[in-house]
């Protein structure tokens, strides 16, 4: 587990404007402006937890009241192959609570998501990390994380 969802250092990585002379004046100003520590701060309330003990629990102290309907059905799946598909309004809370509510029922759960939502190193075990974008080395990478799934 990481100390920080997403550390001056990951910041750093992502353009060499980061680490330049200027560099940490320009992270303190992008952490500012984008809020980058209300995430950190939600995530280190849960993180020594996983999976979706890790959703349930970052859930709840969020304050989000979930409703699962017909769960007999996913009942009817023990010991099938399935596939859930989702196009996610508001995919971060979406998508956490389908890890908890699918997850926590079946072991082997996953669900695709792109490079970004792959840094909460705490969910890593439910992903199969995707790069949306056309180059033929990240479509390697997808297809290896779609194979191992």
């Amino acid at each position: 587990m990481k100390d920080t969802l997403i550390s001056r250092e990951d910041i750093r990585r992502l353009h060499p404007i980061f680490r330049g002379k200027y560099g940490d004046q320009l992270i303190n100003l992008g952490i500012k402006l984008s809020a980058l520590n209300v995430p950190n701060e939600i995530y280190d309330r849960s993180k020594h937890l996983t999976g979706p003990a890790f959703c349930k629990d970052l859930l709840d102290k969020l304050g989000v009241k979930r409703t699962l309907r017909n769960e007999h059905i996913l009942q009817d799946f023990k010991n099938l192959p399935f596939v859930t598909v989702s196009n996610h309004a508001y995919g971060h809370i979406d998508g956490i609570a389908a890890i908890e509510a699918v997850g926590s029922r079946f072991e082997d759960y996953k669900m695709m998501v792109n490079v970004i939502l792959s840094l909460i190193d705490t969910m890593s075990e439910n992903f199969i990390t995707v790069y949306p974008m056309k180059n033929e080395e990240k479509n390697r990478y997808t297809f290896t994380g779609i194979r191992e799934s």
